[in-house]
């Protein structure tokens, strides 16, 4: 019996590598996401800025 729980204990260790590895992930793609919405932004901003210079020409 005590080989089974042994093992069950080195399952649920695994297990919960598993769910900090996740995390981690997780957290590294909202950092990812954050400089996208951070690139969005730059874009749009580019874009105005076009827009204005081409209404000035016209």
């Amino acid at each position: 019996m005590e080989s089974s729980e042994k093992r069950d204990i080195k399952f649920g260790q695994l297990f919960i590598k598993f769910g900090q590895l996740f995390i981690e992930f997780g957290r590294s793609f909202i950092e990812f996401g954050r400089s996208f919405i951070e690139f969005g932004r730059l874009f749009i901003e580019f874009g105005r800025s076009f827009i204005e210079f081409g209404r000035s020409l016209i």
